[in-house]
Parts: C-alpha cells; sequence; structure tokens
C-alpha cells in the first residue's frame, strides 16, 4: 500500500494541481522506531514515510468546529481535484470529509488527499479501497464514477450540516452513525446519484442444494450464524463476478471439512436457507472471542502454544490441497475457558483457495499477506509469521500492566 501511494505521489510530483494535496517526496532509513517502545533496523534503506504539506485542519473538522467557509468553493475544489487525478489515469476510490484538507492560505482552499486507495482507471480493486458509507469498499473494477458517486454524497451531508453556515445553537454531529446520516438520501431517491435499479437476488446468495447439511440448531446460544453482507457486495450486485460464488466456495469448502474435522479447525454446523431455498447464513460453532481481542484483553498465555496450534490448522487445510489466504487475528478463534490451555481454531473460510489455483474473487486482507497471484502454502506461512512478530509485539503473551504497546496498523508497517 506504501509502494502504490508513492508511486501515485511521484506522477503527482510531475503534474501537480491547487486541488490535490502538495507531496515532497519519501523518507527513507535503515532504522523505524514504533511508539518508543522498541526499534526496528533493516540493512538496506526502506520507505518510512511519505512527506506532504501541513493542512490546518480536514473538512471534517471544520464542520466539527462549526467554522464557517464557502461550500460551494470547497465542492469545486474537490470536483477539480478528481478531474484532474482522472486526467492522469486514476480514480481516488476514497473521497471522504477526513480526506479533503483545509489551508487558510489564499482565502481558504480546499485540497484532495490521502492517496493509498488510488487505483488506474480500469484496474482491479484488489487491496485498501474505500470507507464505509462514503465510497465502494470492494469494487471489480476502478471507474470515474465511483469518486463522483462520493463527491455527490459530501455535497448532501454539507447541506444536512448548514452548507459551510451553520445555524447558532444548532447541534452538529459530524460522527453520527451512517443510518441517520444518510437518512434524506435512502428517502428521497431523486438526489440518488445514480436511479435506483433493481438486482438480481441469487447473484448474492447461492440456492441451497441436497448435498449441503442443514444446521441442526441455528438459534443456539452456541452457533455463530454467518450471513450474507449486502453492503460488502454492493459493487457488485450488477456486473462482475457474482457475491453468491464466495458464499458457495466457503460452504463446498466447509463441508469437505466437515467430514475431515481437526481440533483446530472451527467447527462447521451446517447452513440455513429461506423458503426459497435461497442461503441465508452458513452455521458455525460459536468462539468467546478472536485472537486480536484475547491479546488485547490482557489474558495472559503461551504464545508458542498458540501459533502451533494455528500452524496445525494451517497444515490441516494444506492436507487437503487448501490454502486458506487469509490467516490474520481476526480470523483465529479462542475458547480461553478450554480445560487446560486456551484452544485456538482457524475460521472464516470465503478466501479459500485450491492449492496452485489463480487467486479470484476474494483473498486476503490487506497487510497480512502477501502479493501472490497464485495460492500457495507459503501465503499462508507468510500470515502465520506476521501473527508471530504482532504477538511478540504485543506482549508475547506475557502483557505487563503500564506497558502502551504499539497498534495493528503501526505492527505491520
Amino acid at each position: 500500500l506504501t509502494l502504490r501511494e508513492a508511486k501515485v505521489c511521484e506522477v503527482l510530483l510531475e503534474n501537480p494541481h491547487p486541488s490535490l494535496a502538495v507531496y515532497y517526496g519519501v523518507q527513507a532509513g535503515t532504522k523505524v522506531s514504533i511508539k518508543s517502545f522498541r526499534s526496528k533496523s533493516f540493512g538496506i534503506e526502506r520507505i518510512i514515510g511519505l512527506c506532504f504539506k501541513k493542512y490546518r485542519c480536514t473538512l471534517g473538522d471544520l464542520v466539527k468546529q462549526r467554522k464557517h467557509f464557502d461550500a460551494e468553493t470547497c465542492l469545486a475544489s474537490i470536483e477539480a481535484g478528481i478531474h484532474h487525478f482522472h486526467s492522469l489515469g486514476y480514480v481516488h476510490c476514497d473521497i471522504k470529509p477526513s480526506n479533503i484538507f483545509y489551508s487558510a492560505d489564499e482565502g481558504g482552499q480546499f485540497v484532495i488527499g490521502d492517496f493509498d486507495s488510488c487505483i488506474k482507471i480500469g484496474h482491479s480493486g484488489r487491496w485498501k479501497c474505500g470507507t464505509a458509507g462514503w465510497s465502494r469498499m470492494y469494487v471489480s473494477y476502478a471507474t470515474p464514477d465511483i469518486d463522483f458517486s462520493s463527491l455527490e454524497k459530501i455535497r448532501i451531508w454539507l447541506e444536512a450540516k448548514g452548507f459551510g453556515h451553520p445555524a447558532d445553537g444548532t447541534r452538529i454531529d459530524p460522527e453520527a452513525k451512517e443510518i441517520n446520516l444518510w437518512q434524506d438520501l435512502k428517502l428521497n431517491h431523486s438526489k440518488w446519484p445514480h436511479p435506483p435499479q433493481p438486482f438480481n437476488y441469487n447473484r448474492v446468495v447461492p440456492i441451497y442444494r441436497p448435498e449441503w447439511t442443514i444446521a441442526a440448531a441455528p438459534c443456539s446460544d452456541r452457533t455463530f450464524v454467518k450471513k450474507p453482507d449486502f453492503f460488502k457486495c454492493a459493487a457488485n450486485l450488477w456486473e462482475g463476478e457474482a457475491p453468491a460464488r464466495i458464499v458457495e466456495r466457503e460452504i463446498e469448502t466447509c463441508e469437505i471439512l466437515r467430514c475431515n474435522p481437526h481440533p483446530n479447525i472451527a467447527e462447521y454446523q451446517g447452513v440455513t436457507h429461506d423458503e426459497w431455498d435461497r442461503i441465508t447464513g452458513v452455521c458455525f460453532d460459536r468462539y468467546p472471542m478472536d485472537l486480536h481481542t484475547f491479546v488485547n484483553q490482557g489474558f495472559v498465555f503461551d504464545a508458542k502454544d498458540v501459533l502451533q496450534q494455528i500452524e496445525a490448522g494451517i497444515k490441516h487445510l494444506h492436507s487437503m490441497r487448501f490454502t486458506h489466504q487469509d490467516v490474520k487475528p481476526a480470523n483465529c478463534l479462542v475458547d480461553p475457558t478450554f480445560p487446560v490451555k486456551p484452544r485456538v481454531v482457524l475460521g472464516d473460510f470465503d478466501s479459500v483457495h485450491q492449492i496452485g489455483e489463480m487467486l479470484h474473487t476474494k483473498w486476503g486482507t490487506a497487510g497480512w499477506n502477501t502479493s501472490a497471484e497464485y495460492a500457495d502454502r507459503n501465503n499462508d506461512f507468510y500470515g502465520l509469521r506476521l501473527i508471530e512478530i504482532w504477538l511478540d509485539n504485543k506482549g508475547g503473551g506475557k502483557p505487563e500492566k503500564g506497558t502502551a504497546y504499539p497498534n495493528t496498523d503501526d505492527i505491520l508497517k
């Protein structure tokens, strides 16, 4: 992601625009410190930072602080920046108030910043892309309308917040939940960037097959039901590869795992479906928490044993010619009350591929996996190695009270 942003910024350096944040270059070094907790030395110089002009605040800050400004000028500047960006062959993919920066220079200037979600026009959105509520988080291909749709949302948001001139005594909450923020947009179709259009429900959820197991107790407190997420599927509701294929793939994988159980693989119970035989959920045993929560809550544990359990689950998948492709703390589930020691299982199988298969549809999480194009055992072991580094930076299973450990983003950098 850092390399991608640096490459985009180098293009901007050669093609500046007053509505885009000013980029100065990269900061390189052979040593990086993580919040003064510990440092990491490298044998060669690496990029440890990207340098930009410092702006006074973001558009979100202006609204939150109830500052008065010319909203039309703001929107015009954003639109000009978007057009210039598109002329260079890129889509920003993450236009939102916190990525619009304000400077008091020249009577007030608004610029677009934060370029780590940028994608070349026509290319697929493989890694980081967008923010929930403001843009499409999952895109098949980057198209200019993605940015213009976000711009329209900013316009509606500004209108709801006083359009740069908040009335005295009016409560303005930029952190309002999405359901309230977009209530007017939801009810008034005339304000939509594009008119509403129906979609084929079967593109999102698959039809039940007789060979699939029916979950015996989907309503039990001991059962976790994974349901289709329409929001995450938004970019593929009408075109591209059908999201239903992701659900089908996970069910097919889980049916094989059910016939080949392992103590370090999350136990699959079966599926649920509605009266039209459409899948409504994939059911698993419920585990109290994931590894991320387990560590952040300060549990004391044997980190080596936890890693061995995750590795055992990975190797079991590999023995059946599968690769998980999304090994990370959030997908390692923990039962801390298990007799003698915590039990750790590998879960979430919607990124699973057969070994040697070209990666497609869905796989991996930015920062936790490699840039490989084919499913390979090493991809999973790479994720395991990152978990080992992550645990080491979080106290190694023996956290000390009062110690401030680095957050996950800093560790992954």
